[in-house]
């Protein structure tokens, strides 16, 4: 019987997605770099913009998949 755990670490990433979401943060960083809170809300608080970063992340890819 296999142990079907939800997280299995960076192992189940393929290194194609791993640069995929590297580079996408990096565009981010560079693209609103010091202008946080005008497009997020978000000051002083990287863990809160990380986040924030992701889901948009994840709206951009599902809205490349829909097209």
């Amino acid at each position: 019987m296999t142990d079907k755990s939800f997280y299995n670490g960076t192992n189940s990433f393929s290194d194609e997605d791993i640069e995929f979401v590297n580079r996408e943060y990096n565009n981010m960083l560079l693209g609103y770099y010091d202008d946080e809170f005008r497009k997020w809300g978000i000051k002083n608080n990287g863990l809160n913009l990380l986040v924030s970063w992701g889901i948009e992340l994840i709206r951009d890819i599902g809205k490349m998949e829909s097209v």
